[in-house]
């Protein structure tokens, strides 16, 4: 399952618990996290059918440290539904109609999914349109409490991606197919592998080949040059999503740059 995007840089501090509790309500107070959206583009065209939501905060942490610190004092699920909540909000059926995106794809982590305030809180703003892409930092979440707690989400309506994290591409095959995803996202560093590495091409495309035969559709993330969407379209990758299109926006600025 996917990682948070962004990892801890060199230069910013943890804050202690008291003085974090202190910025989380401030921010929450001001109406949470600002979003920027990145695109995702179906490979072959221009067209881009998707963005995934990204979150943005003040200046001193980044927002994998937020929402990790949010999490160890017990209200990660408080961030990680405003977080939800301030993406997809914007984006109602007319809006998003107009802009011509078919998913909007959100982070959640797992014990998210089951917190009556995460369904509560987005309920006006689910849909097939919408897609949960699960996080898990901690690494912690059982394949049958998951895979319960996907089947409670799809109730909603929903979409569900997963993220493959490992360096071997048949690893994951059986747990992701298991957790039987709408949507299957390759991680940077696993697009990165395959691309670099010739012997491994062949297993990667028997890979894919199966995920797509069980009704996934494969999304490699992180694609920042043309030669490796080249890879990626003889692998038989669909879409793709990355600096090479676009880095992520703010709405309106990413909806002007079309």
């Amino acid at each position: 399952m996917s990682k948070r995007p962004d990892l801890p840089r060199g230069g910013e501090q943890e804050p202690d618990r008291d003085d974090f509790g202190r910025r989380l309500d401030e921010l929450l107070a001001s109406g949470g996290p600002a979003i920027v959206y990145q695109p995702v583009v179906l490979i072959g065209t221009d067209r881009i059918i998707g963005v995934e939501a990204l979150s943005r905060f003040p200046a001193g942490m980044n927002p994998g440290q937020w929402f990790d610190f949010a999490a160890s004092v017990g209200r990660g699920a408080e961030l990680e539904t405003i977080a939800a909540r301030n993406a997809l909000a914007p984006l109602d059926d007319a809006r998003r109609r107009e802009i011509g995106w078919e998913v909007i794809s959100v982070n959640v982590s797992p014990s998210t999914l089951s917190d009556p305030a995460f369904t509560q809180t987005l309920a006006p703003h689910l849909g097939r349109h919408v897609v949960l892409e699960l996080t898990d930092r901690s690494g912690r979440a059982d394949y049958p409490t998951l895979r319960a707690r996907l089947d409670r989400a799809r109730e909603l309506g929903v979409r569900i991606a997963v993220n493959s994290v490992e360096c071997d591409p048949v690893s994951q095959l059986d747990y992701l197919i298991r957790l039987d995803p709408d949507l299957i996202k390759l991680d940077p560093e696993f697009t990165r592998l395959l691309l670099r590495s010739e012997d491994r091409r062949e297993l990667a495309r028997r890979t894919l080949l199966s995920c797509q035969q069980h009704g996934a559709f494969v999304i490699a993330v992180g694609v920042e040059q043309p030669e490796d969407l080249d890879a990626l379209t003889s692998l038989g990758v669909e879409a793709a999503q990355g600096y090479l299109f676009s880095k992520p926006r703010p709405l309106d600025e990413l909806v002007a740059a079309r």
